[in-house]
């Protein structure tokens, strides 16, 4: 019955779900059903498994390098190294937007409050990209 249910909530439950009823059927701590599960997934992966594992995700990484070389290469790429200073535009739209994007700017200050010292780094607000105001003047960037 037990290899029933666990086949029924691999194909259907989330993780999480399978885990709280494990728990509830087995009386399990979570970190030995934690600990289980994952010993469990080691022992179904073979080492062809693993072997392909990391070559799709060499190949992954050797696309986005090539990628940043094509970047490079083309015409209109922007040194941000050389571009002083580099202005950072904050949008902070509507709803709970201008909340969560000053605090953002707050972070990003901190962060950057040597570069910003030096005038590397600028920050300048971005007025009017509320939905209402979008709508009003019909561009999806007035």
């Amino acid at each position: 019955m037990y290899k029933l249910f666990k086949e029924f909530c691999q194909k259907f439950c989330s993780l999480t779900t399978y885990f709280i009823l494990i728990l509830i059927l087995k009386n399990y701590s979570i970190l030995t059903l934690i600990i289980y599960y994952f010993m469990e997934a080691i022992l179904i992966m073979s080492p062809n498994t693993i072997e392909k594992a990391k070559e799709h995700f060499g190949q992954l990484v050797e696309e986005q390098l090539n990628r940043v070389e094509a970047m490079k290469s083309a015409q209109d790429w922007i040194d941000y190294a050389q571009l002083k200073p580099i202005i950072i535009g904050v949008i902070g739209g509507d709803g709970i937007g201008p909340y969560i994007a000053a605090e953002s700017r707050r972070l990003l200050e901190f962060i950057l409050q040597d570069e910003v010292r030096e005038g590397k780094v600028e920050f300048r607000d971005v007025e009017g990209l509320t939905i209402e105001n979008r709508a009003a003047q019909n561009k999806s960037i007035p």
